[in-house]
């Protein structure tokens, strides 16, 4: 409730010069769809920051730096570790996080796993709160 708030008084701060302050504000649908996009980016990139703080956390598991986590130890964390992952080998190879193809032992890949849809948030048929690529 607090970040609707927030967006829609930053909206009215932003548009004060427009707004009578002596009568009741009332949007159209136009204006609405116009805060609505507005929260949705601001959102997004609120929550990306707890996808930032993933990354460094499986960062920390890679200790070659080869943006690869053995997927014993991404499954090893303990219960008390602020990010706990099990999702199934088989999700992992449907989004193409798992590289299970050389002689090693599986690994993860954490670039495709952040950007896998059991990091979003928010999700319908028109729209997605998703980590955003650190690539683009």
């Amino acid at each position: 409730v607090e970040f609707e708030e927030d967006a829609l008084n930053t909206f009215n701060y932003l548009q004060r010069d427009t707004i009578n302050p002596f009568m009741p504000v009332v949007y159209s649908f136009q204006v609405a769809s116009q805060i609505v996009r507005s929260m949705a980016r601001t959102y997004g990139q609120w929550q990306n920051s707890e996808c930032r703080q993933m990354a460094a956390e499986l960062r920390s598991l890679d200790l070659m730096g080869a943006g690869r986590v053995s997927l014993d130890k991404l499954y090893s964390q303990p219960m008390s570790a602020t990010y706990v992952f099990h999702e199934s080998t088989e999700y992992l190879q449907q989004i193409g996080a798992l590289d299970d193809g050389s002689d090693a032992k599986p690994q993860v890949r954490i670039a495709n796993y952040l950007m896998g849809p059991s990091n979003c948030i928010a999700s319908s048929t028109y729209f997605s709160v998703c980590c955003l690529s650190e690539c683009e």
